[in-house]
């Protein structure tokens, strides 16, 4: 009886994990460019899973590896040298993600902040957020479009 309690708890406890872990996967996992107007750059980001709910972002020459968790982490080099600016991200939903990204003494903004959802399709990242100055201020109203390269 009680070696079935045992093995009753232990399957309650790993299936609650796993839900867990699949839950709070990043929807944004894979490469993604940016539906730029015509004669601009459009942006690269991707996003990798490291396991472990751990995520590799990389944005224009700078990588961050980093937890959805709420806390802050130093974006590094290509020569892996910390850049300055830092990220954090949380995972509020199976599409959606909170960000916040700082950049000291940069201007003409200092943070950026915003939710970034994946379409239900998986194929279109919208990235919906602002841009402050060092005192708060808002400078830029951020409303973008991604497109996901390859298969989601």
């Amino acid at each position: 009886m009680r070696k079935s309690l045992y093995l009753l708890s232990g399957l309650a406890i790993t299936a609650s994990a796993l839900a867990m872990e699949a839950s709070g996967r990043d929807p944004r996992i894979g490469d993604w460019i940016q539906q730029a107007a015509p004669g601009t750059a459009a942006v690269r980001q991707s996003f990798e899973d490291l396991g472990d709910g751990r995520i590799r972002l990389r944005l224009t020459g700078l990588t961050v590896e980093a937890r959805c968790d709420g806390k802050k982490y130093l974006f590094m080099t290509a020569e892996a040298k910390p850049a300055g600016p830092t990220y954090s991200c949380r995972i509020t939903g199976p599409r959606t993600v909170e960000y916040a990204y700082a950049q000291e003494g940069r201007d003409p903004w200092t943070t950026s902040t915003g939710v970034e959802t994946v379409s239900e399709d998986g194929s279109t990242l919208t990235h919906v957020g602002v841009r402050r100055d060092a005192a708060g201020k808002i400078v830029e109203n951020l409303s973008q479009q991604y497109r996901r390269r390859g298969k989601p």
